[in-house]
């Protein structure tokens, strides 16, 4: 799932496969935006001076198994639909603390797999702020640091040549494209569109994305939308059963009025094993495996705060190192409401979220990061195919993360 392509001006850079370009974003910003359904009042949860709320939008028709999937030329499940518009009823000029989005009900609850309803991907933009880039890049092949072939760190970082690569056919993975040429068309991109900063990217599983360093820390953090910043959303999600049904687009979300002083903006990014090429794999169908990611060389002073994982169904854990020292260990966890089903007689249970990584990491220009995840499908299986539920999807695993630059 190239989470990190969808609605990023800056994907016209990397080779992503199943990618969005920013020009197909562009008819999904045509018209008015979509006001909310509705909204509704929560407890702050990690600053009680905060103000949460819980805003719906929708609903959207969701096509039955059956039918023939079109929609959005990026796809990455050939029997998904895709939504995609602008929404209204987001704070403005406000500091977000924590957001988290999901595919809901009318009521507002989560729509899962025990309705039928697998959640391939949300990712909302705020569009009117400018892009927090990570100096983090993949080693790839022992030639140095390069712009990653796949990940948020390929969409969202600056094109850096490897020294064994000519300045040609340097960042992008197939080769051929003059980083002059990638140059011009992200500025005509960028002026088409404006700034685009990922506000959530997520998978299908119940947690959050949180832009809020950990108490304590050494830093405080948030995400700062404008006066004027704008947001989209498109959403992926697959029908198991063949009648149609009505979702929505719930985000939970905590902020506080203005722009709090003293806090270090946030941009999100990734790690992942395949940092040098395609991000999908498939396990083996029996034993555990675990996959190691290259290098990604750090250039730069900054902090790491709030390690969250997304992995597919089989996955058991995710480990982060800096400097061969393990700095976060995520385990995948199974289980609860909704999160199972029986397909073709055969128990099926998803992943519901992680265990977390709250600590804040300072990093140096010249450290390095790594990570490995464990998959075994003899413990979890694989999500099964929405037509033929004898084969699975593939898996993936990245370590998404904020990256606080330091002012």
């Amino acid at each position: 799932m190239r989470v990190s392509a969808i609605l990023l001006p800056s994907l016209i850079s990397t080779a992503a496969g199943a990618a969005l370009d920013p020009r197909q974003l562009l008819g999904a910003l045509g018209g008015t935006a979509q006001a909310a359904f509705s909204k509704t009042a929560l407890e702050p949860q990690i600053d009680k001076t905060a103000k949460r709320e819980k805003v719906l939008w929708g609903p959207f028709k969701l096509q039955k198994k059956s039918a023939k999937h079109a929609g959005a030329a990026m796809k990455l499940d050939p029997n998904s639909d895709v939504f995609q518009a602008m929404v209204d009823g987001v704070c403005q000029d406000c500091t977000v603390l924590s957001a988290q989005a999901q595919l809901a009900q009318e009521d507002g609850k989560m729509a899962t797999i025990a309705e039928g309803v697998y959640g391939h991907h949300i990712i909302m933009t705020d569009i009117g702020r400018p892009m927090i880039r990570a100096p983090v890049y993949p080693i790839c092949n022992g030639t140095g640091p390069r712009t990653p072939g796949g990940g948020m760190t390929g969409m969202m970082t600056p094109s850096k040549p490897d020294s064994g690569s000519s300045e040609s056919s340097s960042g992008h993975s197939h080769g051929g494209r003059s980083t002059v040429a990638q140059k011009y068309e992200t500025e005509i991109k960028r002026r088409q569109m404006g700034d685009v900063s990922v506000f959530v990217g997520k998978g299908g599983e119940d947690s959050a994305e949180v832009f809020a360093a950990s108490p304590g820390g050494p830093i405080k953090s948030g995400f700062y939308i404008g006066q004027q910043d704008k947001f989209a959303f498109t959403m992926e999600a697959v029908n198991y059963d063949d009648f149609e049904k009505d979702l929505y687009l719930s985000l939970d979300y905590e902020y506080l009025p203005g722009k709090a002083p003293g806090l270090l903006q946030v941009g999100k990014m990734t790690l992942d094993t395949e940092g040098c090429g395609s991000m999908a794999f498939h396990p083996p169908a029996s034993g555990p495996i675990t996959y190691k990611s290259p290098d990604f060389m750090v250039g730069g002073h900054g902090y790491i705060i709030n390690f969250s994982p997304h992995m597919h169904d089989g996955a058991i854990s995710l480990r982060v190192q800096k400097n061969g020292q393990e700095v976060c260990v995520a385990n995948a966890i199974y289980g609860g409401d909704g999160t199972a089903a029986d397909i073709d007689g055969e128990s099926w249970e998803t992943i519901t979220s992680y265990t977390k990584c709250r600590d804040t990491i300072e990093v140096q220009r010249g450290d390095r990061l790594t990570m490995t995840a464990e998959y075994d499908l003899t413990k979890h299986r694989l999500r099964p195919d929405s037509q033929n539920h004898e084969m699975g999807a593939e898996a993936m695993a990245l370590a998404n993360f904020m990256w606080a630059q330091p002012a």
